[in-house]
This record gives structure tokens, C-alpha cells and sequence, in this order.
């Protein structure tokens, strides 16, 4: 079987972490890793990966160039993976700022390299109640829970300093929870479940277009 073939068929990788706060489960670079460095020793491969910074308009992004080579040295799949850099971060001086994204560029990278898609754990799945544990007769069974999304595009969900900012604008403004969350529905924040879809990046933006609204009165 082919190489590259045998380890996207074999490589599974369960969101082992969570964010309490944006209600989400995810996997990191370093459980990606864990998971694949059995498989490459058994198919005698390895794994590099290597970072360069992008500029992308005003934009700043960390791009990983992940590559998988055979005992030969051959390469046999490379893939890149993206992450914006910020300028600043609160509570992060500019070396995590820098790890986060490359750790988040990698984790993408690799993802894309080995076929690794967004579908629930293996192990989320067995949400049937044991023989034991049947429910009483005439009782529906539970519904299992929708999967949660991760952050798109790299980027993180609203903090909760954000949140706060935005709670503020809001009073300030008159507005209702259900007005803005109408607000958040629209583009550029298209969120389906708000606030933990919205992104950090676009809270500025919110906070501007709610004070209009406010202006507007």
C-alpha cells in the first residue's frame, strides 16, 4: 500500500482538549504528533515541518509546510496550514503570540497532509445506554449532542474581557441580547450560535456597528 495512503487510512486523532468558555472541543499539533510517530516508525518515515511568515495584504499570517520522507529521504505528501499573526494579544507578550499561531499553523498543516477531517471522536459516538442501563419502556432515548465546532481559520473565539466590552456597548446603546445576536447573524460574523462563534477579531467591528446603532437613535 501506498505510504502516504496507509497512514491517512490509519491516523485517527480525537479532540482530547476543550474550551470550557466557547463550548468546543478541538485537537492541538502535539496530539497530532503523538498519534502519527507510531505510525511513521512502523512505515520508517518521519515527519518535518518548518515555518515562514507571510504578508497578506496588511495581514501577517504563519504559514507551516509540513513533509512526510521515507527511509530514502524521498518525500511522499508535503501540505501547508496558515494562522494570522497578531500584532498583540492581551496577556501575551510577542513569542506566545508567535508560538500560538505557529502551533495553530501546524496543527493545520498536518490536518491537510494527513486527511485528518472535523468528524466527532470515535469514542463520542457510543452515546447508547448499556443493556443495563436501558431506559424505562414508553421513554424516548436522548438525543446525543451536535458535535462543536472549532474556531475558524485559525483565528479565537471572543474572550471573555470581549464579552464584557461588548455587554457594555450594548447597555450603552439600549440595545437588547436578542438585537445584537441579530446583528452577529450578518456578515462578517455569519454566526449560527452566537456569542461562541464570534471571533476575536471581529469584536471591534461589533462594538463599532452596535455604537452606530446607538448613534442612530
Amino acid at each position: 500500500m501506498n505510504k502516504m495512503l496507509e497512514i491517512q487510512q490509519r491516523l485517527h486523532v480525537h479532540k482530547g482538549q476543550s474550551n470550557s468558555f466557547g463550548g468546543y472541543n478541538y485537537r492541538t499539533s502535539e496530539d497530532i504528533l503523538r498519534s502519527i510517530k507510531p505510525i511513521l516508525k512502523e512505515l520508517d518515515c518521519t515527519i518535518l515541518r518548518t515555518d515562514s511568515i507571510e504578508l497578506v495584504g496588511e495581514m501577517v499570517f504563519v504559514c507551516t509546510t509540513a513533509t512526510i520522507y521515507d527511509a530514502d529521504l524521498a518525500t511522499i505528501g508535503t501540505a501547508k496550514g496558515y494562522a494570522m499573526h497578531e500584532a498583540t494579544k492581551k496577556g501575551m507578550d510577542g513569542a506566545q503570540i508567535t508560538g500560538a499561531a505557529s502551533s495553530y499553523a501546524s496543527k493545520r498543516a498536518m490536518a491537510n497532509l494527513c486527511g485528518i477531517d472535523n468528524e466527532k471522536d470515535a469514542d463520542s459516538t457510543n452515546v447508547g445506554p448499556r443493556p443495563q442501563e436501558q431506559p424505562p419502556r414508553g421513554t424516548a432515548p436522548a438525543r446525543p449532542a451536535a458535535p462543536a465546532k472549532e474556531p475558524l481559520l485559525g483565528q479565537p473565539t471572543v474572550t471573555r474581557d470581549q464579552g464584557a466590552q461588548i455587554k457594555q456597548a450594548r447597555e450603552a446603546a439600549g440595545l437588547s441580547t436578542d438585537e445584537v445576536f441579530a446583528m452577529m447573524k450578518e456578515p462578517p460574523f455569519c454566526c449560527e450560535k452566537p456569542p461562541s462563534d464570534l471571533l476575536s477579531i471581529h469584536v471591534p467591528t461589533l462594538i463599532s456597528r452596535i455604537e452606530a446603532k446607538m448613534e442612530g437613535k
